[in-house]
């Protein structure tokens, strides 16, 4: 490259150097022989500089090959509270859906602690109803809960298959609800009572029957 093009192209941000005087060892690994730092002491260097849309994707990324742990990251961000861009990432990770490339036992964990904070009866998991598995399900009520994550959900043709299955199910005679990450994580109050008045209202209407049928 003559002098020319160098002087025009020096300044573009090739390289960016992030230097500090403290790296714990939990900091710290080794990549085929090379000292780096962690993808949690990573994602802290870089959050100062990078926007929350870009965050959300590195997130995606990691959590897809593999490389993210969310206990480790949150731990590393909280030891760097008062860094720049720190708190911007904890609010990422708080409204971040790790079920876009996770498995459905996250989901499944987090609505089970929901049922028992808000007292409710524990549900079958995992059940088989009329040919079709279902993440939750109260027999006696009939009614059947899916958390429905972006991985399995989220595409076009997911979307259209859970409201054929939702359709047969419903003229079956069975109550669906359907709940998000987001309402789980950040609602869990008011999702625990919208399962209670469901959970209500199926025994009434069951009440209802029975008691038409007596007659």
């Amino acid at each position: 490259m003559g002098q020319a093009a160098f002087k025009r192209h020096r300044s573009l941000p090739i390289l960016v150097v992030h230097r500090t005087r403290n790296l714990p060892a939990s900091d710290r690994t080794e990549v085929d022989g090379l000292p780096v730092t962690t993808v949690a002491r990573t994602f802290v260097d870089i959050c100062g500089s990078t926007s929350r849309a870009s965050l959300k994707k590195l997130l995606h990324e990691a959590n897809r090959q593999g490389l993210l742990k969310l206990d480790r990251l949150r731990e590393c961000a909280r030891r760097s509270i008062g860094k720049k861009g720190v708190g911007r990432l904890l609010e990422v990770l708080e409204e971040w859906d790790p079920t876009a490339g996770s498995t459905r036992n996250e989901m499944e964990g987090l609505f089970l602690r929901v049922c028992r904070d808000g007292n409710v009866r524990p549900p079958i998991v995992n059940a088989t109803v009329e040919g079709y598995e279902v993440d939750f399900f109260w027999p006696e009520e009939r009614l059947i809960v899916e958390t429905d994550g972006r991985k399995d959900h989220g595409t076009a043709l997911g979307f259209e298959r859970d409201r054929e299955r939702d359709s047969d199910l419903q003229m079956k005679g069975y109550v669906v609800l359907r709940l998000t990450w987001s309402m789980l994580k950040r609602e869990p109050g008011r999702t625990i009572e919208k399962v209670i008045a469901h959970l209500d209202l199926a025994r009434r209407r069951t009440r209802m029957e029975s008691a038409n049928g007596s007659r």
